[in-house]
């Protein structure tokens, strides 16, 4: 259930939270530096394809006209096949903690589970299956959960203050200003021409140019 948990949180510095959990979590288990973090990595990541709260979908999704709920779709075998093979290389031979599960009923922990996670399921829900902007369902949701929970105002300052983002809603903007920069000025329109009289492969420059602009930036949006 963590690697589930951790890896819906839409939030910068994830691994700020989830590093201390696999940490906890495979103490008993005897793994290497490397190999917890290679799990810290691929578990909260094989969601990125799939989870309109990413703002790379999101952001896809307005840059090509996409439909989330069509992108969300198209995505679903990449997170499969990056859970798959990173259940495979992330614990081949490993072996189960000497102790059990926890006493209690298995159903009362995965309905603990679905209820804390229901704001988020929320939030999935009115934007896949009934295609609602992703700000509404968010700020509904955000305000239901601050009310539901009474929480103080001082608390909910100092969480605004700690995780809004003014850089990232910044390179936001500015990638959508250049992309309409680029397409007024048809600059696209003759790169690919040049690209293409070059004789570069167009899945080349599909695989090869958002890879390195990632590596570049380490960013995924």
């Amino acid at each position: 259930i963590i690697p589930a948990v951790v890896g819906l949180l839409p939030v910068v510095g994830g691994a700020m939270l989830s590093a201390p959990l696999v940490g906890e979590a495979s103490d008993e288990l005897r793994l290497s530096p490397e190999r917890r973090t290679f799990l810290n990595f691929w578990f909260r990541h094989v969601w990125e394809f799939t989870l309109p709260t990413f703002p790379a979908v999101f952001l896809t999704a307005s840059i090509s006209g996409v439909p989330v709920a069509e992108l969300v779709a198209v995505g679903v075998p990449l997170t499969l096949a990056a859970i798959l093979s990173g259940a495979v290389f992330g614990f081949k031979g490993v072996k189960s903690s000497r102790h059990g599960a926890a006493a209690g009923s298995p159903w009362r922990g995965v309905a603990e589970f679905v209820r804390n996670l229901l704001p988020f399921f929320v939030v999935i829900l009115l934007t896949v299956a009934f295609d609602v902007h992703l700000v509404y369902p968010m700020a509904a949701v955000t305000v239901g959960v601050i009310l539901c929970n009474r929480m103080p105002v001082a608390t909910v300052k100092r969480l605004a203050r700690a995780h809004l983002s003014l850089e990232l809603a910044l390179l936001i903007w500015g990638i959508m200003v250049f992309k309409e920069i680029l397409m007024r000025t048809r600059a696209m329109d003759h790169m690919a021409a040049d690209l293409s009289a070059m004789g570069i492969p167009v899945i080349v420059l599909i695989v090869l140019v958002p890879a390195l602009i990632a590596f570049i930036t380490g960013y995924t949006t």
